[in-house]
């Protein structure tokens, strides 16, 4: 009896780092993952999608469950319409390591017609001022050309519509094309407070084209 108490005791610390290496490899629910954060985009944007952190060095795979709103082709998510998708970080098995998968949402927000404009939702991209206005006056957006950054009345009256809400907009500080009260510096408003400053033109800001309507 002493001899098998001995042979137990002797199994007990195999097994216990048996046990350790299953769930540093991942166990049966895989390992755990990084941070895997909500994305928002603009109609028609484009992002490189970025897998969260694994301890397995397995490949991701991304997927969407809504194509028509989000369409993933390999790690290019492309923002087709308005609207939200879930979009899933998928790691396959390797070896001793488990699938595991995460998942996170897509926003796609609305262009807007509103006072004979066209206005492009602002960009997750944020921009100093002369990036900004680059970007607006020679980018082909929607295949239009002829987009500029709106003036801060512009802007405001947008802002403050009733064509704004519900278009998941990022409302979020958002360049003007109006000097700002110092030198070197813009105005900039934030589309949720409605609240207007000034910064340097060199800090960065979204910013939404806007262009009359075709």
């Amino acid at each position: 009896m002493n001899n098998m108490i001995t042979h137990i005791r002797s199994l007990v610390p195999a097994a216990a780092a048996a046990l350790t290496l299953l769930a540093g490899c991942g166990g049966e629910g895989g390992v755990p993952l990084g941070e895997f954060p909500a994305i928002n985009m603009a109609e028609g944007e484009t992002v490189e999608l970025k897998a969260p952190s694994s301890k397995s060095p397995a490949t991701f795979s991304f997927s969407s469950s809504n194509p028509a709103v989000a369409e993933v082709s390999g790690t290019t998510l492309f923002a087709r319409a308005p609207g939200v998708s879930t979009i899933t970080a998928q790691q396959g098995k390797m070896g001793s390591y488990n699938p595991t998968s995460t998942s996170t949402t897509v926003t796609v927000a609305a262009y807007v017609s509103h006072g004979g404009m066209l206005w492009m939702p602002p960009s997750t991209t944020l921009r100093n001022w002369a990036d900004a206005k680059a970007f607006c006056e020679n980018t082909t957006i929607k295949t239009l050309d002829g987009w500029r950054v709106p003036t801060q009345a512009e802007l405001t009256a947008m802002a403050s519509s009733v064509a704004l809400p519900s278009q998941g907009w990022l409302l979020a500080d958002t360049w003007t094309s109006n000097p700002g009260s110092g030198a070197n510096t813009h105005v900039v408003l934030n589309l949720s407070s409605k609240v207007s400053s000034s910064i340097a033109s060199d800090k960065t800001a979204a910013v939404t084209c806007v262009r009359t309507a075709p």
